[in-house]
């Protein structure tokens, strides 16, 4: 895949304004605290209105077309389907174990693997979703196949992940990127995306050296830390009152260094394999390329929490148009599409919105 800039037309851009923003944010927030959080499906569909009109293609701007009232039937639908599952796994459980004691867990195993299917099914119906209820001079988006089939082969994938000790990790996450990509339209007109994971390799490896290289310089801290501050010793009576707390400080302070430096080499190698994805796109004449750098991505999400941890939440439309913008600068889209040879999509609608995503994230995605 070439990794050139695309021709000079930027195609794609973002105008919206902060302020704008936190008109939409305060009622919003008030009215979801009055509602005791049923108002949030409402809320996410205002906000999107909002984000969705003021992106702009070939100086046309997008439209949202998703309502609350969807977001919030589709909510319900799922919530009774787990619980509902939840009873089923109960009742088996039980009569599997009159039939012989401790064969319940298996009601369990199969509970949890239908429910890490209905997580990766959740992706790719919230995409159809998505997809459905946008549009572009009056076209609008589509998505096809199956989410269940799309959440047995991600578990599939995921499971000989395990196998392969995480190796399989890039060509798990081109795959499954290029199956969504693959399935979706715009009018139409059909993305393809045609992915070379064995170009994320290198990276992969490097990062998960750098990973099993941290946990174990880790550990040896923790067991340094134990030897100088534990025991019951003459060496250490000295220290046990200020040592035993010395050593929980380490510990904490370990652990924090620890999961930050995974994160930090997680989110080098994600920015890797975004870029991938986009350059190996394709939507008819276009082509994409994401100029996204891994000390950009980590900036943006550092810094994105750092603004909603000392605000206390108050800062969300801040990072929401920190990011949007970040994205309108980081794609570039290369070609032009003449409007007048896109026919309207004839992909299924669904009816209801993405409650399976919104029950099992708990409505954190936008």
């Amino acid at each position: 895949m070439s990794n050139h800039h695309p021709p000079s037309v930027r195609g794609y851009a973002y105008d919206g304004r902060l302020s704008e923003l936190y008109a939409i944010f305060i009622p919003n927030l008030l009215l979801t605290i009055i509602t005791l959080g049923i108002y949030r499906f409402w809320a996410k569909t205002r906000l999107r209105h909002y984000l969705w009109s003021h992106c702009l293609f070939q100086g046309e701007r997008f439209e949202y077309t998703g309502t609350g009232g969807e977001l919030f039937r589709g909510f319900l639908v799922v919530v009774l389907a787990l619980v509902v599952l939840g009873l089923v796994r109960g009742a088996l459980g039980w009569a599997l174990n009159h039939v012989m004691s401790g064969l319940g867990v298996l009601a369990t195993i199969a509970f949890f693997l239908t429910l890490a299917v209905l997580g990766n099914a959740a992706r790719f119906s919230a995409q159809r979703y998505r997809l459905t209820r946008s549009s572009w001079r009056g076209i609008r988006g589509g998505m096809e196949g199956s989410a269940w089939r799309y959440g047995l082969r991600a578990l599939g994938l995921q499971v000989l992940s395990g196998i392969t000790l995480g190796q399989y990790t890039p060509w798990m996450l081109a795959r499954l990127a290029e199956r969504r990509i693959n399935a979706s339209s715009f009018g139409n007109q059909a993305f393809t995306c045609e992915t070379r994971p064995r170009a994320l390799y290198g990276r992969f490896l490097l990062a998960l050296v750098a990973l099993v290289a941290l946990v174990a310089a880790a550990v040896f801290a923790v067991i340094a830390a134990v030897a100088l501050f534990g025991g019951t010793g003459p060496r250490v009576v000295a220290l046990s009152q200020i040592g035993r707390r010395g050593a929980g400080g380490i510990y904490i302070a370990i652990t924090l260094l620890a999961v930050l430096a995974s994160w930090l080499l997680w989110t080098w190698f994600r920015a890797a394999c975004l870029r991938h994805v986009a350059n190996a796109t394709r939507f008819g004449p276009l082509i994409f390329v994401l100029d996204l750098s891994a000390a950009g991505l980590t900036w943006l999400r550092l810094s994105n929490l750092a603004i909603l941890v000392f605000t206390l939440g108050l800062g969300s439309p801040i990072t929401t148009h920190r990011s949007a913008c970040f994205l309108a600068g980081a794609l570039q889209v290369g070609g032009a599409i003449v409007p007048d040879q896109l026919a309207q999509s004839t992909t299924p609608r669904p009816r209801t919105g993405e409650g399976l995503l919104d029950a099992l994230d708990g409505g954190v995605m936008l």
